[in-house]
């Protein structure tokens, strides 16, 4: 499996929350952690309403924004196995993301996001679908792709087969890979 999860964490201890019969503090868990994330995609939606129609980016800006390793070292660097996955979530930084949308042939100047539909019909075996950004050097770059897909068939088996194989690479201004 090539997939981390859980995607994102999130901070869950001592929330403040509304209930019915006011507010109750020092709630713990991913009950009061969870509700962030969605709130942070629902202002995501708000800063660019195209991303209604694309959960996927939405998803991809949440994970490229957790830049901060939960639990063990402080930044998550290089190939490291970590129990948290992307990260914990920033809602600056995702709000930075989301206010860029790229196009296919104009380069981002710095953090954006990009949504296509991607079909064995629009993007057969073999082909190359290319998007451009620009950093600043030295720099850290964190870079994600994400998928929204169905189940092919429906039995309750809940089989998802994806049909098209999605690879990431990296390269650099000289067309070298990217580590």
């Amino acid at each position: 499996q090539d997939r981390e999860k859980p995607e994102v964490v999130t901070y869950g201890v001592t929330i403040t929350a509304p209930h019915n019969v006011g507010l109750l503090n020092g709630y713990v868990g991913t009950s009061v952690a969870a509700p962030q994330v969605a709130g942070l995609g629902a202002l995501l939606v708000d800063r660019d309403s195209s991303l209604l129609y694309w959960p996927e980016a939405q998803r991809a800006i949440i994970m490229a924004s957790a830049l901060h390793n939960f639990d063990g070292p402080a930044w998550i660097v290089g190939n490291t196995d970590l129990k948290d996955g992307a990260g914990q979530v920033s809602a600056v930084f995702a709000d930075q993301i989301a206010q860029v949308r790229g196009g296919p042939s104009v380069p981002c100047p710095g953090s954006c996001w990009w949504g296509d539909l991607i079909t064995d019909v629009n993007l057969p075996v073999g082909n190359t679908l290319s998007r451009t950004f620009s950093v600043s050097s030295p720099s850290l770059v964190r870079v994600v792709i994400s998928w929204w897909s169905h189940v092919d068939s429906p039995s309750l088996s809940g089989i998802d087969t994806l049909d098209t194989d999605l690879d990431l690479r990296v390269t650099d201004p000289n067309g070298n890979w990217v580590p």
